[in-house]
């Protein structure tokens, strides 16, 4: 019976079931509870392919994009990888640097920002690259990048133009001190740019 029934049937009856299950891409971000879903594997042979099925459909449309160098090595690196799962791809998470110490002066976003190592300017991606293969994806975590990277900006930029399925994106937070001091004119005007795009193609 329960081999009969859809994916999508089937997601939703385990998140009924398992705890800490859901296929939900937003408000939160999606969670893969391995240790709850592959005790139900064992309870026949039917049930080990569907769990296991679920478990592989959930993997691949889940990518980070960490980028610890910058190189050109690096990046045609990561672009192998999201030309070989891109059309799967619906949770894309970039992160782009080292974390930081809490020591740092310019810490001023949340604990998931790149160090001042990281050399942005020059760091040569061309996102547009990486989003026209990702038709299908709807989430976007950006909060391990400084909101003041220029990078940031064009990221925004290429998902509007290529990603027209977006349901949530995250960035990193602001301290509201500081709001004042530095200028985050740029990426509010990216963002609202980009979601006007999302909300005229009905994502």
């Amino acid at each position: 019976m329960m081999e009969r029934l859809p994916p999508p049937l089937l997601s939703s009856l385990l998140a009924f079931a398992v705890s800490d299950y859901h296929e939900e891409i937003t408000p939160y971000k999606r969670t893969l509870p391995l240790e709850r879903l592959l005790p139900l594997a064992l309870v026949c042979k039917c049930w080990r392919h569907l769990i296991l099925d679920v478990i592989a459909r959930s993997q691949a449309s889940t990518f980070t994009l960490r980028f610890s160098s910058g190189t050109r090595a690096e990046i045609c690196e990561m672009r192998r990888h999201i030309s070989q799962r891109g059309p799967l791809i619906l949770d894309l998470t970039i992160q782009m640097g080292a974390m930081p110490s809490r020591g740092e002066e310019d810490y001023y976003f949340s604990t998931l920002v790149p160090s001042s190592t990281w050399p942005v300017k020059e760091f040569q991606m061309d996102w547009d690259v990486v989003f026209a293969r990702l038709p299908a994806l709807q989430r976007l975590h950006l909060s391990g990048n400084r909101l003041t990277s220029k990078q940031v900006e064009r990221i925004l930029k290429s998902a509007a133009t290529y990603c027209k399925h977006v349901e949530a994106v995250v960035l990193a937070e602001a301290n509201v001190m500081l709001q004042g001091r530095l200028g985050f004119e740029f990426i509010s005007d990216a963002l609202c740019a980009a979601m006007k795009t999302w909300f005229s193609s009905g994502a």
